[in-house]
């Protein structure tokens, strides 16, 4: 909500500078870096919201909005139906909504996605985290934090579901 209310501040910034008589010609322009946001979809349900989020952020500040998923083979052929089928109902979503969709080919998901952000100039990634979290997966490496750490130049987005994290907090 802080980084919504920053963005609404600084878009009124820019209109009302714009909309100053005489603005132009005194040489005042505001430095207007263009958005793209990149979002990596999965066979989590909590992808569909991830991409509603991003397009909403993306429609508010003019930004470019792509949706990519990232597979060893660069296709969806070696997940099961279930996956396959909840990654394809995401890619179809994000199409729906006039988002630019892809399937990346990598062993390495973070890397493949943080290489595809520096190549298309991405300013931010939107993702999320797996829900559960067992003491198995706190030993193995979370794909978020890998990203996070690969993509120091860029602007991670973790979106979290607001029903589970009111579960946690009722519960700590």
């Amino acid at each position: 909500l802080r980084e919504m209310a920053l963005r609404q501040a600084a878009h009124e910034v820019e209109q009302r500078i714009g909309e100053r008589p005489g603005a132009a010609e005194q040489g005042v322009h505001l430095p207007h870096k263009h958005h793209k946001i990149l979002v990596l979809v999965t066979e989590n349900p909590k992808s569909a919201m991830l991409i509603r989020r991003a397009k909403r952020v993306s429609d508010f500040v003019g930004a470019e909005c792509c949706v990519v998923a990232v597979q060893p083979t660069g296709d969806l052929s070696t997940l099961s139906r279930e996956d396959r089928a909840a990654i394809e109902q995401h890619l179809n979503f994000a199409r729906n909504l006039h988002i630019e969709t892809r399937i990346l080919e990598g062993e390495d998901a973070a890397a493949a996605l943080v290489d595809f952000a520096r190549r298309n100039q991405m300013t931010q990634i939107y993702l999320t985290r797996p829900s559960e979290r067992t003491w198995r997966s706190m030993f193995n490496t979370d794909p978020a934090q890998k990203i996070i750490s690969l993509a120091k130049d860029t602007q991670i987005v973790i979106v979290s579901d607001p029903e589970q994290m009111a579960t946690r907090n009722a519960q700590g």
